[in-house]
């Protein structure tokens, strides 16, 4: 996964739409424009409910963005049709995913051998 939300076949497949060649050198055949899905986070919580519209710049469908979105969810997620209001790139929509999740206690960093003060063996 590359950046945590696409395939390398996808992300190959969107550097060859941007450049505007294939790996032969000449023009793709595909077409990749921009998609819009919208999204309804915690969507059974009577006091937090909100809504985006996601924008994938390069998608093939709204099913590749719908999985992107799956990916990098938090929480109970629901797909509307999107409103053209409040509005989220993806790799946005992935910063406020990561900054959603639950932080961990970092465990104490154990010293070892000559750190911690002990002579190595054999001297």
């Amino acid at each position: 996964m590359i950046a945590g939300r696409l395939c390398i076949s996808c992300y190959n497949r969107e550097l060859e739409f941007r450049r505007g060649r294939n790996g032969k050198g000449t023009k793709p055949t595909i077409f990749l424009p921009e998609r819009r899905v919208g999204v309804l986070l915690d969507f059974d919580d009577p006091g937090e409910r909100r809504r985006f519209d996601v924008i994938a710049e390069f998608a093939f469908d709204a099913v590749e963005v719908a999985t992107q979105i799956l990916r990098v969810a938090v929480g109970k997620v629901a797909f509307t049709a999107p409103s053209y209001g409040g509005e989220m790139t993806m790799e946005e929509f992935t910063r406020f995913m990561a900054s959603r999740l639950p932080v961990k206690p970092r465990p104490k960093r154990r010293l070892l051998g000559a750190a911690r003060g002990r002579r190595p063996h054999g001297r």
